[in-house]
């Protein structure tokens, strides 16, 4: 008994056991054997990396209005993060573009021509064209495929930048709001210091300063009770001048500088 074999059969059978191959092995991550907890920690597990996850507003705890007011428009208005987001959006794009190839392409296209002939007739003649095209390159070994593996991978990885990204400049306005906070908080302190101090004028440098609560706390040591007034600030007008004078024989003070 003879049979025969289509040659349209045989044809689609190749092309079904050559679609299945690809071009080299699947990416399987190296398995590296580690503990779901470690003995000499307890309160320690395996951490779960989830770095394109979207963080919340997370500065709300702080409870700053300007801060509040501020930070969500980072992810607007910082060119680092829409930068990033640019480029994750060309990500996207790459992948979109490389999967288009595993389908067929078709084309279409018209042309129409309207011409006048010469001579004392004059016709005017129309004509037209209509054409149509189609093509299709069967990804055989996989390589539109490994294309579309690799684009998602980059996707991946975009995304993860643009989240980082953003907590990174989100974690800067904040930290910068809060120095300033604190710069306010110690310039009030220091003002409200130097009021109660009496005698102080506001010009006074920083080594009058000092001098005066050193005088301040010898009066209070001196006289606890606060019976003396406190003595007010009185400038330091620098050191004495001091003349040495020559004693005679017989001890007495002669006007002749001593050398």
């Amino acid at each position: 008994m003879n049979m025969k074999i289509s040659p349209i059969a045989l044809v689609t059978t190749a092309a079904l056991l050559l679609g299945g191959c690809m071009v080299g092995p699947d990416y399987h991550r190296v398995q590296v054997p580690v503990p779901a907890r470690f003995k000499p920690l307890p309160g320690w597990t395996l951490a779960t990396p989830s770095a394109e996850a979207p963080k919340g507003d997370w500065w709300t705890v702080f409870n700053d209005p300007l801060i509040n007011q501020l930070e969500p428009s980072v992810s607007v208005s910082n060119q680092t993060v829409r930068q990033d987001y640019a480029n994750y959006q060309a990500a996207l794009a790459d992948v979109e573009t490389a999967r288009s190839s595993l389908f067929p392409t078709l084309g279409v296209s018209s042309s129409t021509t309207r011409q006048r002939t010469a001579g004392s007739t004059g016709a005017v003649t129309n004509s037209g064209a209509l054409e149509g095209s189609a093509s299709w390159s069967i990804d055989l070994w996989g390589e539109v495929r490994r294309t579309v593996e690799e684009n998602k991978a980059t996707a991946q990885a975009s995304e993860a930048t643009l989240a980082n990204a953003t907590l990174s400049e989100q974690t800067a306005l904040a930290t910068a709001i809060i120095e300033l906070r604190t710069s306010d908080a110690n310039i009030a302190l220091l003002q409200k210091n130097r009021s109660v101090l009496p005698g102080v004028p506001a010009g006074t440098d920083q080594s009058g300063r000092h001098r005066h609560r050193h005088a301040l706390g010898r009066d209070h040591r001196q006289n606890p009770a606060g019976k003396r007034p406190i003595q007010p600030y009185r400038p330091w007008r620098g050191p004495r001048p001091v003349r040495a004078c020559h004693r005679g024989p017989g001890g007495q003070k002669s006007g002749r500088p001593h050398r």
